[in-house]
C-alpha cells in the first residue's frame, strides 16, 4: 500500500494558533502554547489529533499514550513548526514485523480511499457502490472536510490473509536533533531497504507434561501449584475496587463524549445545508437584506454552540485517566451543555429556520 499523503499545510485551527503566537512577538514554544486562550488551544489539539489519525496512524498511537499535558503541548509546538513531521522531529525508530490481517475488516473511508489499494482498487466501482447506498455513510470526521460536504463510508478493507511486511514507528517528541525532516525520511528508507525480513517459524510440537505416562497416571503437581493462594488483604481488595470504579467512571465519560460528537456532527451537517436557504433569500432583492442578515446571525449562534460541544468533546479525548469525582463532574457538565444546546437548536429550527425554509413568493 502506498504511504498516505502528508499534509503540506497546517489545519486552519493550528494556523490560527500559530498566528496568535507569532502576533504576540514570541516564538512557538511549549510555554507559548500553554499561555494562549484555552478554546484556541483545544481546537488546535483536535486538529492535530485528526491529522495524526488520517496521515500518521503509527504516530497517533504514540500520541494517544501521552499522559502529561506538557508532552502534548511539546508535540503540538513541533507540529506548528513543521507539519510534515507529524509533530515528532527526529526520534523515530523503524522496525520490521509480520502481521496477518483478518478478512472481513471494515473502516470509514472516502470514495477515493475505497477506490484505492486499501479498498476495491477501482475508483469508478467505489463511487457506484458508495453513492448507491451499499454502505453506511457519515460526514467526514474532519470538521473542515465535513463543511465541504465530504463523506465517509463504512467499507470493507481489501482482504489479505497472507503474511505481509509492516513498518512500525516508535515516536517521541524532541527538539534536540538538527536533522531536517527530509533527512529523517531518507534515513528511515535506508534502514527499511537494508534490514533483513523473515517470518519466524513456530514449532507445533507440544511440551510433555512432567510426571505423565502412558499408564494413565495424573501429572505430579509442582510445589508452586500445590501452594495455596494467599487471600487478599482488605487494603488490596479496596485498591482493586477503587481501580474498577475509576475505570467505569472514565468509560461513562467517554461514552457521553461520543454522544457529544454525534450531536456536533448532526448539527454541523444540517447547518451547512442552511446555505441554500440563505441563497434563496439573497435572490429576493425586494425583501432587502434584513431577513437574510437575521437568519445568518441566528445560524451563526447555533454554529458557535456546536463548536462548544466539539471543544468539550476534544477536551475529553485528549485527557488521560481521571479520578471518579473528576470524571463524574466532567460528564455532568457535558450532559448539561448538550441539553441546553439541543433545546436552543430545536427552537431555532422551529421558530427561525422554518419561517425561511420555503419563502413565500
Amino acid at each position: 500500500m502506498p504511504p498516505k499523503r502528508r499534509p503540506e499545510q497546517l489545519p486552519s485551527a493550528c494556523e490560527d494558533l500559530k498566528r496568535q503566537l507569532l502576533s504576540e512577538g514570541g516564538a512557538i514554544t511549549t510555554e507559548g502554547v500553554a499561555g494562549v486562550e484555552r478554546s484556541l488551544r483545544m481546537r488546535a489539539f483536535s486538529a492535530l489529533n485528526a491529522t495524526l489519525t488520517t496521515c500518521y496512524a503509527e504516530k497517533h498511537v504514540e500520541y494517544s499514550k501521552l499522559k502529561d499535558d506538557e508532552d502534548r503541548r511539546e508535540w503540538l509546538a513541533a507540529f506548528l513548526v513543521d507539519p510534515a513531521t507529524g509533530g515528532s522531529l527526529v526520534r523515530n525508530s523503524t522496525s520490521r514485523s509480520s502481521i496477518s490481517r483478518e478478512s472481513g475488516a471494515k473502516a470509514w473511508m472516502t470514495i477515493d480511499e475505497f477506490g484505492g489499494p486499501k479498498g476495491c482498487n477501482n475508483v469508478e466501482h467505489a463511487k457506484l457502490r458508495c453513492e448507491g447506498k451499499e454502505f453506511p455513510e457519515r460526514m467526514h470526521e474532519s470538521p473542515l472536510l465535513a463543511e465541504q460536504g465530504v463523506k465517509q463510508y463504512y467499507c470493507p478493507i481489501n482482504d489479505q490473509d497472507s503474511w505481509e511486511k509492516e513498518k512500525k514507528e516508535s515516536v517521541a517528541v524532541t527538539t534536540e536533533s538538527k536533522l531536517e525532516a527530509h533527512q529523517v525520511e531518507d534515513l528511515k528508507t535506508m534502514m527499511e531497504n537494508n534490514y533483513p525480513f523473515t517470518v519466524p517459524q513456530v514449532s507445533s510440537k507440544k511440551r510433555k507434561t512432567t510426571g505423565s505416562s502412558g499408564s494413565g497416571q495424573k501429572p505430579v503437581p509442582s510445589p508452586a501449584d500445590a501452594k495455596e493462594e494467599e487471600p487478599l488483604t482488605p487494603e488490596q481488595k479496596k485498591a482493586i475496587e477503587d481501580e474498577k470504579l475509576v475505570a467505569e467512571a472514565n468509560e461513562l465519560l467517554r461514552d457521553q463524549a461520543k454522544k457529544a460528537k454525534i450531536q456536533y456532527d448532526k448539527m454541523t451537517k444540517e447547518l451547512s445545508e442552511v446555505r441554500a436557504v440563505e441563497d434563496r433569500l439573497a435572490a429576493k432583492t425586494q425583501w432587502g437584506d434584513g431577513p437574510l442578515r437575521y437568519l445568518q446571525a441566528q445560524t451563526k449562534a447555533q454554529k458557535d454552540s456546536a463548536e462548544e460541544i466539539f471543544t468539550m468533546w476534544a477536551d475529553v479525548i485528549n485527557m488521560g485517566k481521571v479520578s471518579v469525582e473528576a470524571a463524574n463532574t466532567k460528564k455532568a457538565e457535558l450532559e448539561t451543555r448538550m441539553s441546553a444546546v439541543d433545546t436552543a437548536y430545536k427552537h431555532y429550527k422551529k421558530s427561525v429556520l422554518a419561517d425561511f425554509a420555503k419563502p413565500k413568493k
